[in-house]
């Protein structure tokens, strides 16, 4: 969704009430990444919004996502988890010996 005007947590909030037309996306509101809650856009008021492009391959596959995985009062995700002071790591596969290990971290340190 990047590549066609949305930041991380806009894409992150992606509603189907936000397709307004077509070819339109309305961006309303964005996962805030200090609370991980849905929240106002950045730089912007509340209850202001921005439009973006939405190519029709972009559209499909939100409506796709939506018939298949459901929604959430519209939301694709479902919950935002976006925490501070958490760990980003996940628990993998067990490791052999029967228990649990975390996976690799994939921090943007390690580039």
């Amino acid at each position: 969704m990047s590549g066609y005007g949305m930041r991380n947590g806009e894409a992150a909030a992606v509603n189907l009430r936000g397709i307004v037309a077509d070819d339109v996306y309305r961006v309303t509101e964005q996962v805030n990444q200090t609370t991980g809650h849905y929240g106002r856009l950045k730089h912007r008021k509340n209850g202001e919004y921005r439009d973006v492009s939405l190519p029709a391959r972009v559209k499909d596959t939100i409506e796709w996502y939506a018939d298949k995985h459901g929604t959430v009062d519209g939301y694709l995700l479902r919950h935002p988890r976006i925490r501070p002071g958490r760990s980003r790591t996940t628990t993998s596969a067990t490791n052999g010996s029967g228990s649990r290990r975390p996976a690799k971290s994939t921090s943007l340190s390690a580039w």
